[in-house]
């Protein structure tokens, strides 16, 4: 990839439109679209124009004042691989229930599954570089790497 100081003279643009709608007094749904692109950030071709796209969608619903629960999706397109090193689709889901402890304290269980059409995803910890591995216990990560 070009060096950061190279990088501070592209001409970049962003569209970002975001919809918020309150479908009935518990169920909300939320969608967001982005579209960008820059001038020379292509890592597949090195110097030439890049564009990316992304899209998200929530649906939530409030079972009553003190449980919540959430379905998340996104995926995102990075055509030329200027925003994560890797030429490659990625898309996700997320599982999300929220219970309310007080009026300011609140938990919340999660489950994400993440996805690419590139083999980025490390599955296992000790497949990783010394360098990028945790510290100790039993930890079973995903990372998302990308190309340097």
């Amino acid at each position: 990839m070009r060096s950061s100081r190279a990088c501070n003279r592209n001409k970049r643009g962003v569209v970002d439109v975001v919809g918020n709608f309150k479908l009935t007094d518990d169920l909300g749904f939320n969608l967001n679209f982005d579209w960008a692109s820059e001038d020379e950030a292509s890592v597949v071709n090195p110097g030439r124009h890049s564009t990316w796209v992304g899209a998200s969608g929530i649906i939530t619903y409030q079972f009553n004042n003190r449980f919540s629960s959430a379905v998340r999706g996104e995926w995102f397109d990075d055509a030329q691989g200027s925003r994560t090193g890797t030429e490659q689709t990625l898309w996700d889901v997320t599982l999300d229930f929220k219970a309310m402890l007080s009026q300011y304290i609140y938990t919340r269980f999660e489950y994400r599954h993440d996805e690419s059409d590139q083999a980025v995803v490390q599955r296992r910890q000790d497949d990783l570089p010394a360098g990028q591995r945790l510290g100790g216990g039993r930890a079973r990560v995903l990372l998302l790497s990308s190309a340097t």
